[in-house]
């Protein structure tokens, strides 16, 4: 509707301000062009995106910041124009213009298509490219946020309540109100210890260097840390304590536990004192603060964070019905150069190797390599005249992209020639598969020459995966189900007539 008002014909124009507009579309003027630096285009037809001045790898940003002479970056031509007469890339083009770190990042786009529809906008930083409000907040506040530190994840891993937690990240952003802290603030006038009266009350003084917590800490220390506790100073003490594993001598529980147990009935003693007159004897808090460790201890649960997926006790390749073949696709990403690999390969309902291939796809993220290797992997397939295809990958977010009844729309432009694809009249069935199962198309991704960006295709299978292969033929094979079993099929036309059609055939 907006769009429709202000006639914007444009899907990205660089500038959206009108001299007489509403207070939305004035307020929408003025972030725009903080808007604009978190988007960038989707490869379609490429006939909207220009080489040099648009952003359309996501990762780089536009590219005339990586030319390798700067006239070049004057050039206004389209990425159509790297499109050679076959609808391919033309691979000497970008070596000529680019940097070699631009290049690593060009292969990894697909080339344009005219069959893939319109260029689009998506949103450059979430590994689907759509837009999410809690991204889109980390990338306006991120600059004005406190640099990450180690501890982090520590203090708020640690198995203790959560308002134990929040007391000792405030103790390490060292905002607790000590005196020393009140004073900095204007809210008193002496920041002297109300307990000691001798020194001044900073954190530190209050839950170690004070003479009543330092009785506490001499009656519970274990011999091997009482040397280094009382000499280190706060940005050293709390992540020291609250990292150690160290089984105390008679208590067998973890000193990290003892620590922040401690530390708390010290903090929450020193306020009771200040505002209640009520102290606390130092029996009496070595005997809460042990009760209360023991209690956070024998809370651990036996397994922490998400569940761990429990695997077949004898993972094994899944053979295709006769008629059928099937493919086993996989992606990985190099540590070093973070270029993308992928491989796959093709096997008939006896294990029987059919074809098989590897590539660089250039620098990428996990859940686009994975995609690229789906792409080549169903492109090859129907270069090869299957008609029923059941693909296996072991990337579930990629299987759950492309059995969605949205995936023509997607943001991806992978996930839209995908799903171009298996509409033409074949029958494919594309499932996720174990990881123990997918190790050929794993070890086959890993042969991938770092240095060709070109397609290598195996007609016999290599010996790094020759005994994969037979292992998986040795092994019973269990028959996949019936394509009336299929619910991802995508043949053209009418699903079921062409369906009905096949199991007429088969019967």
């Amino acid at each position: 509707m907006l769009r429709q008002k202000y006639r914007m014909t444009d899907i990205c124009p660089p500038s959206i301000t009108r001299s007489s507009c509403s207070s939305l579309w004035r307020a929408l003027s003025n972030g725009w062009s903080k808007f604009l630096q978190n988007i960038a285009w989707s490869v379609g037809n490429g006939t909207s995106i220009r080489l040099f001045d648009d952003v359309w790898i996501p990762s780089l940003g536009p590219l005339y910041a990586y030319t390798r002479e700067p006239h070049f970056a004057s050039l206004n031509i389209s990425i159509t124009d790297l499109v050679t007469e076959e609808g391919k890339w033309n691979n000497t083009a970008p070596e000529t213009l680019f940097t070699d770190q631009a290049v690593k990042h060009f292969h990894n786009i697909k080339c344009p298509n005219p069959l893939d529809g319109d260029d689009r906008c998506i949103w450059r930083w979430t590994p689907k490219q759509c837009f999410d409000l809690k991204n889109a907040y980390t990338k306006l506040a991120e600059s004005f946020w406190a640099l990450k530190q180690s501890i982090w994840p520590i203090i708020w891993h640690l198995t203790v309540p959560q308002r134990i937690q929040l007391f000792l990240w405030m103790a390490q952003q060292q905002k607790l109100m000590t005196n020393v802290e009140r004073c900095r603030r204007n809210l008193s006038n002496s920041p002297s210890c109300p307990i000691c009266c001798n020194h001044a009350e900073s954190i530190l003084h209050t839950l170690r260097d004070c003479d009543f917590p330092k009785q506490v800490w001499s009656k519970i220390l274990p011999e091997p840390l009482v040397h280094p506790f009382f000499s280190m100073n706060i940005n050293q003490w709390l992540p020291c304590n609250l990292s150690s594993n160290f089984l105390h001598h008679s208590l067998v529980i973890p000193w990290k536990l003892i620590f922040a147990s401690f530390v708390w009935k010290l903090w929450k003693c020193r306020n009771n004192y200040v505002f209640n007159n009520d102290g606390a004897s130092e029996a009496e808090i070595i005997h809460r603060s042990i009760a209360w460790a023991k209690c956070y201890h024998s809370n651990i649960p036996p397994l922490t964070g998400k569940p761990v997926q429990l695997l077949s006790t004898n993972p094994r390749w899944i053979a295709p019905k006769p008629g059928w073949f099937c493919i086993n696709v996989d992606g990985s990403i190099s540590a070093s150069s973070q270029l993308g690999k992928i491989g796959g390969l093709v096997r008939n309902t006896e294990g029987d190797w059919i074809v098989g291939f590897t590539k660089t796809t250039g620098i990428s993220n996990i859940l686009h390599t994975e995609l690229w290797a789906l792409y080549e992997g169903l492109k090859l397939s129907w270069d090869f005249g299957f008609e029923r295809l059941v693909v296996y990958s072991d990337c579930r977010q990629a299987v759950e992209l492309l059995n969605d009844h949205m995936a023509g729309s997607s943001s991806l432009s992978l996930v839209r020639a995908i799903d171009r694809i298996r509409r033409r009249s074949w029958i494919t069935e594309i499932t996720w598969t174990s990881r123990e199962v997918n190790r050929p198309a794993d070890r086959l991704a890993k042969l991938a020459d770092p240095l060709d960006f070109s397609l290598r295709i195996f007609n016999e299978p290599p010996l790094e995966v020759t005994l994969l292969v037979d292992n998986d033929k040795s092994t019973p094979l269990e028959r996949n189900p019936h394509p009336s079993q299929i619910k991802s099929s995508r043949p053209t036309g009418n699903p079921k007539n062409s369906l009905t059609l096949i199991l007429k055939k088969d019967s």
